[in-house]
């Protein structure tokens, strides 16, 4: 390898551009449920800004986060304990994407740099998953903005919107093991727990971005009605009073 491409690796970029986050549908596969509503803003903050770049770092000042993930603590501290616990969880995640000959395990970045003294974040892209986040002409695409993913007060609801914006005006089912495992579904959760705590208000909070936006259980034929899943009936998509594409800051301050 050329001393050329090697410096060519190692450019970082310092500033985000617009709160869009697009990638292909393949991520909506990948279960980052597990993670709490704070660390899904930041890990999709981080997305919106790594995507089309065939830069193999992308560096966010603590203040571009904060603004991005709409991060409301205001102490350093804060947001370095909330990196690291997302980072940590990232860093457990195994993603296996399988097709017609191959499969294919990676995580989805190798290296996560944490720097308090100055204040920011350096991110290193899998180059196996590069292609969630730049390979989009085949059309097969999610796309949000980030402004509208943070105000979804719940981590359930998060996963829901992210399918929702995969599958607006379809209907779609999912098994019970795809769904327990895409939500992050607690073991000891039975059906009317999850019907209880988790369906009702996730189908409450949608109803607010999709009309209609519907889960019904999907019962086993049998004498047992045993639920094998849950079907998805998503309508139009309520669009919200967004300035859309929001430009972020470009000022470190310094806090």
């Amino acid at each position: 390898m050329s001393e050329n491409e090697n410096v060519s690796q190692e450019i970082t970029t310092s500033f985000p551009n617009t709160t869009e986050v697009r990638y292909d549908n393949d991520l909506n596969r990948i279960p980052v449920g597990f993670m709490n509503e704070s660390e899904q803003n930041m890990f999709f903050a981080i997305l919106s800004q790594v995507k089309d770049t065939d830069e193999r770092k992308t560096k966010l000042s603590f203040n571009q986060i904060r603004e991005l993930a709409n991060f409301q603590k205001t102490s350093n501290k804060e947001l370095v304990k909330s990196l690291d616990n997302m980072t940590s969880k990232l860093a457990t995640l195994n993603v296996r994407v399988q097709n017609k000959s191959e499969i294919i395990k990676f995580t989805l970045f190798p290296t996560f740099k944490i720097d308090s003294a100055q204040q920011n974040l350096t991110v290193a892209v899998n180059e196996d998953f590069r292609y969630i986040v730049n390979d989009l002409a085949k059309g097969f695409v999610t796309n949000f903005d980030i402004e509208e993913f943070t105000s979804i007060k719940s981590k359930y609801a998060k996963t829901a919107f992210r399918l929702a914006r995969e599958h607006e005006n379809e209907t779609f089912d999912m098994n019970i093991e795809n769904f327990r495992e895409l939500f992050a579904i607690p073991k000891s959760y039975r059906p009317t727990d999850i019907n209880r705590t988790i369906l009702t208000k996730v189908t409450e909070i949608m109803q607010n971005y999709f009309s209609p936006f519907e889960i019904t259980a999907i019962q086993d034929s049998g004498k047992s009605h045993k639920i094998i899943g849950y079907r998805f009936k998503i309508g139009q998509r309520i669009l919200r009073n967004l300035s859309e594409p929001r430009q972020i800051s470009l000022l470190d301050e310094q806090n």
